[in-house]
């Protein structure tokens, strides 16, 4: 098996902090993006799509 030169093993060693800690940002992201959208199904206040706010 032939050696690993260092600057290799600096990129592997650096890609395994910097990709979980990718994930887990992807990941709290799109929680964040699905609780968004099925909230805003909830967010209506009449059935015929009246605004939320009134103009004054």
């Amino acid at each position: 098996m032939p050696r690993r030169n260092r600057e290799h093993e600096q990129t592997r060693d650096l890609l395994r902090v910097v990709g979980p800690l990718v994930f887990g940002t992807g990941v709290v992201f799109t929680a964040i993006g699905f609780i968004s959208f099925f909230a805003a199904f909830g967010s209506f206040s009449g059935s015929c799509g009246e605004p939320l706010h009134s103009e004054a």
